[in-house]
């Protein structure tokens, strides 16, 4: 029981941490232009840990990710709101969100580990960057502050960003199955 609160009161951190972040949101699944997989390739799929002992599953069709334990993080299913694309050495989980989609960059490294990235919006010096190889549109909270910006990078200036490295590393998942 005491051990449930515990992880109960993790994951509302977790949340609170996550919606505090300012985002970088996508009008469009990425890569534009690319069609998506139907299926999440044979060598994305098995059972993974990463340093805090959080797992991700990751099957023909769906994934998971919790504590190894309970499954808090989320999951899905690949579908017209759940879309996986390749392009060059990247995997692109793009999850539809209102009408905006996030993005979850993915790395497949040594045909066993996970390398996973986003952009971080709390990092002004990438967002400059950014703003340098596509169109960044700002949506204010009603404070003024930023709540979250939305691109929609062309092929051209994906690879700009993916070369400019404006992606930042935000876990490594190690195969374990």
């Amino acid at each position: 029981m005491k051990k449930n609160i515990i992880l109960t009161l993790l994951f509302f951190s977790f949340i609170i941490f996550i919606s505090s972040c300012v985002e970088v949101k996508f009008e469009q699944p990425q890569p534009a232009g690319i069609e998506a997989d139907k299926i999440f390739p044979v060598d994305l799929q098995g059972t993974y840990i990463d340093e805090n002992n959080d797992t991700l599953i990751i099957n023909d069709v769906t994934y998971r990710f919790g504590n190894g334990k309970t499954i808090f993080g989320g999951g899905g299913e690949l579908s017209e709101n759940l879309i996986l694309k390749k392009y060059k050495k990247y995997y692109f989980l793009s999850e539809k969100n209102d009408s905006l989609w996030n993005i979850i960059v993915v790395k497949l490294n040594n045909k066993k580990d996970l390398k996973v990235f986003m952009i971080d919006g709390e990092n002004k010096e990438k967002i400059e960057e950014l703003k340098k190889i596509t169109n960044v549109k700002e949506k204010y909270k009603n404070k003024g502050e930023i709540d979250y910006y939305i691109i929609n990078p062309d092929k051209k200036e994906l690879r700009k960003i993916l070369r400019k490295e404006i992606l930042t590393e935000v876990g490594t998942f190690n195969k374990i199955l």
